[in-house]
């Protein structure tokens, strides 16, 4: 009788196999922000056919939010986030202007991170949002006997505070995500042999690296 020949074992993935695998992942999430930024503007255009325009200011801010390179959806909301804060004011009609800049601010602000696709906006936002929440403030009786212009230079500084987080903050959150998700996937292709049984020191070493970038992705976050 003669002994089968032992089982060979499985051959570890190539390092491009990770990473396609983290490329397909990112991918995934690319084109679910493009979905959702199309569905937001979608939804935002027909709230404004229909007069429906704080609703549609929502639906545009999230269009806006869902930003991912090459995408025009967020762009077009934010022009029409622009378009309804500019009728407003022609109009005089303070509320509806206020919460179309603080929309288009917020979806503005939102999407900065390693650069800013809405840069060139924010100035611009920022000193008619002084203008029309001073012009607000003083209706609404809030105004403690500060002149119109007082109140809009106090909240033009207020407004020019920035709150992006510095550009270590945003790689560390990238790297520290990727890294992380790298990690796993050397975790389960690496640690794991034929039987699927740990590889206890390559299990050990791709446990401790996911460790460490799921700590830096944490400390991006928390200092951003």
């Amino acid at each position: 009788m003669t002994l089968s020949e032992p089982e060979q074992a499985r051959p570890a993935p190539a390092a491009w196999t990770w990473l396609v695998a983290v490329g397909i992942i990112a991918l995934g999430f690319g084109v679910r922000a493009y979905i959702t930024a199309e569905d937001a503007l979608a939804a935002g255009e027909a709230a404004l056919a229909e007069g429906r325009v704080d609703e549609a200011q929502d639906h545009l801010q999230w269009a806006m939010r869902a930003q991912v390179p090459g995408a025009s959806a967020p762009h077009r909301a934010a022009d029409l986030l622009e378009g309804v804060a500019s009728d407003a004011l022609a109009r005089g009609d303070d509320p509806t202007a206020l919460r179309a800049l603080r929309r288009l601010r917020g979806g503005i602000l939102s999407t900065r991170h390693l650069w800013s696709p809405f840069g060139d906006r924010l100035d611009d936002v920022n000193a008619r949002l002084a203008v029309v929440t001073a012009r607000t403030q003083i209706a609404e009786g809030n105004a403690r006997g500060a002149t119109l212009d007082t109140l809009t230079a106090e909240h033009a500084r207020l407004l020019a505070l920035d709150p992006t987080p510095s550009v270590a903050a945003s790689l560390t959150v990238s790297l520290g995500f990727l890294g992380w998700v790298a990690c796993l996937f050397g975790l389960i292709f690496r640690g794991l042999d034929a039987d699927l049984r740990w590889v206890p020191r390559v299990a050990r070493l791709w446990g401790a690296g996911a460790l460490l970038t799921f700590a830096a992705w944490m400390l991006g976050l928390y200092i951003a």
